[in-house]
């Protein structure tokens, strides 16, 4: 009888911890590991070394993948602020962080891991900014009110039609009195047909200004842009401001338009020398 009692209590004993395990081991199977992310790193930025946050639900091992990496090798329950590694100037949008973490049961371990995705973002070392964009004329033009608030997709500068510079102060910019800016196109005849495909230069009047003062082209070899027959002297608010939001050609037609409003003309925008381009991109100078 007694030895039926401590087989009896033998017996219950395993099947109480054999159901704590497996209870342990079903608990842990329904952890996961989930990130987002908190601060995206500004774009386009100047700083080689960005900080970017993001928050995780489990504490782990940090891996890196993609173009960027970190010195920071683990991560804590909540949000985490990282520092890449010094980068190159280009596009990064190819950059992962996965955090790990392995959860030990009696007779096993389980790994568990989360990943995400950084979002795209532009390094330019060299302090030029990204201030407007008409990547495909062929595909869309800028709608009308971009001729007055000077403005359009300026939280995404990846967009087809992107103007930021009714949100710039401009005293941020200037440098001894002078704006360097920098104009460049492409397709149409002048990816073919024109052997410099930009200009960069100084004014010391803005931009939405209706005149252009102080205009002098800078870049090493001279582009021949401010000579030819349809001479690029500066930016400036469009005379003809139902087709272009600003121009460089001082009112003489609409030459070297930055932001198209009109439809496709003659197949592109009016750019250097008389030539058609289908793409244009304007930066400026962060000092």
């Amino acid at each position: 009888m007694k030895n039926n009692l401590i087989y009896y209590l033998f017996i219950t004993l395993s099947i109480f911890l054999n159901s704590c395990s497996e209870g342990f081991k079903e608990k842990y199977l329904k952890i996961s590991v989930v990130l987002a992310e908190v601060t995206a790193i500004t774009t386009p930025t100047t700083d080689t070394t960005p900080s970017y946050t993001f928050s995780s639900n489990q504490s782990g091992t940090i891996t890196y993948g993609g173009s960027c990496s970190s010195s920071t090798a683990s991560a804590i329950s909540g949000n985490n602020t990282i520092t890449l590694n010094s980068l190159s100037d280009g596009t990064y949008a190819d950059c992962t962080i996965k955090v790990s973490k392995t959860i030990s049961t009696e007779n096993s371990e389980t790994n568990l891991s989360g990943s995400l995705t950084i979002t795209s973002f532009t390094v330019s070392s060299s302090g030029w900014q990204l201030i407007a964009r008409q990547a495909d004329i062929t595909v869309q033009s800028f709608n009308s009110n971009a001729s007055s608030t000077y403005l359009e997709n300026e939280d995404d500068d990846s967009s087809s039609t992107f103007m930021s510079i009714g949100n710039l102060t401009n005293s941020n910019y200037v440098t001894d009195g002078k704006y360097k800016f920098k104009l460049v196109w492409g397709g149409g005849t002048v990816e073919t047909e024109v052997s410099i495909k930009q200009i960069i230069w100084t004014q010391t009047s803005w931009l939405t200004d209706t005149t252009v003062q102080g205009f002098l082209e800078i870049e090493e070899g001279t582009s021949g842009y401010t000579t030819a027959s349809f001479p690029f002297v500066g930016l400036l608010k469009s005379s003809l401001d139902t087709l272009c939001v600003l121009d460089g050609n001082q009112g003489r037609g609409w030459w070297h338009c930055v932001g198209q409003i009109s439809g496709p003309w003659h197949g592109g925008i009016p750019g250097p020398e008389g030539k058609i381009a289908t793409s244009m991109h304007l930066y400026i100078w962060e000092p």
